[in-house]
């Protein structure tokens, strides 16, 4: 026992630590409000005095909204983040908690770290650890002092899809630099098979949705204007040479729909969008034809007439190779041939397949029709024509529907797939008469006066182009196949020992031949509708040469021409 046991010392030593977490459960996303508790604690030895304080220090992102601690247990002031114990800490004691909200910035993303430390009151003794005041960039797991805290808020951003839609004229299903985009599409955006926005393409053919969260299951389901329908579906893999995938076509050509995943992470742009894969090609075309006939009038039995087809795409997308254009001939016409190019066409009987596709906007390689009007035909005939597209193609924007028939008015038909071209043929006439022996030499066929056979009559067109018959037991000569209103010259070789009659002695149906004024032929015109020749089985003074249509021609069979008589005498006419 010491002499003097009044000669001691006591010690005291504080050690205060903070703790700090969030409380907030995630996602984070800009404008999330997020929660912090801070736990202080006295290591002691001793307790610490009143007047120790817990401040926050909040990251540029992170905007402070309250800090909160029970009500007496500290004074909280928020502009400094702030709250002062106003009691003392115990040794080995944790104090109340303080709650501290904020706010996320917005158009935030990445990761905020929220840091504090814990200070004793003034005139405190110097604690075991000494306080380093922390800023945000330090690292409290390795600074020397155990007073700071730190915790870590990662924001995620929420997304943004979209893409344009587009008019795929070259039918590859791939977006190229230079097709038009298709404005006015209508895109619902569905999750969880409800629709939870529609958006429609702007004058650029885009569409765009944001506040998406990463990662999350949608659809997008287009739907195209009238006439319009879907190109080839995910085209890239396939493509020669390789394509961006971003550029192909993702809708579905039956639905019209997408389905896919927003993306894991992003900034939520709608202009420059977080995945712009979503995307629609889009096609349409429409076929036409024209038709022309080129051979001039007027058209008779027997004529070659041509006509030209001319195809067309008004777009706005190519027509597939296999397209075709029909021909209809009407009764009374016969297909000679139908030809095109041979390396645009191949042409069997009425129809021409396309070999090549058929560019938006452009006429196809002309197609000519020869056809024959048949013998004894007259009367309207209208060619009608038709194209189709290939039996791979879309639907056309009009649509071919019913095939036409030479009955079809393509003037007025609901498609413009269809043509015609008419035309009226006009029915070719005969002429004849008799050849008789004048027995009073007036000139005039009398009743009772013979007729005389054999004699040779030849006809001689405006080409020069000459036809010889003989006249027949009744006296009588025809031909036939001589076009309306035509000039003729008609030449009667007379056999030997016989003379021409006195010419225009009366009415021209009984008078003998007449020359010209100036001695030579004198061609004579067909009257329509004048009605002369045979009457019954014998000659008459009343009937002379008649002009019918073919299927009243009183022709007969040509003859031999007789032995070489007189000198030839020549009556011009023309045909009625």
């Amino acid at each position: 026992i010491p002499d003097d046991p009044t000669i001691d010392a006591g010690f005291v030593a504080i050690d205060l630590t903070l703790s700090k977490r969030l409380v907030s459960e995630g996602p984070f996303r800009a404008g999330s409000t997020v929660s912090f508790v801070l736990v202080p604690h006295n290591d002691g030895p001793v307790d610490a005095l009143a007047g120790w304080s817990v401040t926050d220090v909040m990251p540029a992102g992170l905007t402070a909204t309250s800090i909160t601690g029970p009500l007496g247990a500290y004074t909280c002031v928020l502009e400094t983040l702030t709250c002062t114990g106003a009691t003392t800490l115990a040794a080995g004691a944790d104090g109340a908690l303080i709650t501290i909200e904020a706010t996320v910035a917005d158009n935030f993303v990445g990761t905020l770290k929220n840091v504090a430390y814990i200070s004793p009151a003034e005139g405190e003794i110097t604690e075991t650890n000494v306080l380093v005041a922390p800023t945000t960039s330090t690292n409290t797991a390795t600074s020397p002092t155990n007073n700071d805290t730190e915790a870590a808020v990662t924001v995620n951003s929420l997304v943004s899809i979209g893409d344009y839609t587009w008019i795929d004229v070259d039918r590859d299903g791939v977006q190229d630099t230079s097709e038009p985009v298709l404005p006015g599409v209508k895109v619902d955006l569905i999750v969880d098979g409800e629709i939870v926005a529609t958006a429609t393409t702007d004058e650029n053919g885009f569409y765009s949705f944001g506040d998406l969260e990463p990662g999350m299951n949608v659809v997008l389901d287009f739907t195209l204007p009238d006439g319009f329908t879907f190109t080839t579906q995910d085209a890239a893999p396939t493509a020669t040479p390789s394509v961006d995938d971003a550029l192909d076509s993702d809708a579905d050509p039956a639905t019209g729909e997408v389905a896919g995943s927003a993306p894991a992470s992003g900034v939520n742009d709608l202009v420059d969008t977080d995945d712009p894969t979503f995307d629609a090609g889009a096609v349409k075309l429409d076929l036409t034809l024209a038709k022309v006939l080129n051979t001039a009038g007027p058209f008779y039995e027997g004529m070659t007439v041509t006509y030209t087809l001319t195809p067309r795409n008004s777009g706005p997308v190519n027509a597939l190779a296999g397209w075709s254009v029909t021909d209809v001939l009407p009764a009374g016409l016969t297909l000679d041939e139908m030809t095109g190019s041979a390396t645009e066409y191949s042409c069997a009987a009425s129809t021409c397949t396309a070999l090549n596709p058929l560019a938006a906007g452009t006429n196809g390689p002309a197609i000519t029709v020869t056809a024959t009007i048949n013998d004894g035909f007259s009367g309207a005939a209208k060619n009608v024509a038709y194209i189709s597209p290939s039996p791979d193609e879309i639907i056309e924007t009009n649509p071919l529907g019913t095939t036409p028939t030479t009955a079809t008015n393509t003037t007025s038909s609901p498609t413009n797939n269809d043509a015609e071209a008419p035309m009226t043929v006009a029915s070719l006439v005969s002429i004849g008469d008799y050849v008789w022996i004048d027995v009073n030499r007036d000139g005039v066929q009398d009743d009772g006066e013979p007729v005389l056979a054999e004699v040779t009559v030849t006809l001689t067109d405006a080409g020069g182009v000459e036809r010889t018959t003989t006249t027949d037991e009744f006296g009588f000569y025809s031909f036939d196949d001589l076009i309306p209103n035509g000039e003729y010259l008609v030449t009667f070789t007379l056999p030997d020992g016989h003379h021409f009659a006195t010419q225009t002695a009366g009415d021209d149906r009984s008078e003998g031949v007449r020359p010209s004024s100036s001695g030579g032929p004198r061609p004579r015109r067909a009257r329509r509708g004048c009605r002369r020749g045979r009457c019954g089985r014998g000659p008459s003074p009343r009937c002379g040469w008649r002009a019918l249509p073919r299927s009243r021609r009183t022709a007969r069979p040509a003859r031999s021409p007789s032995a070489p008589g007189r000198a030839a005498r020549q009556s011009p006419a023309r045909c009625p």
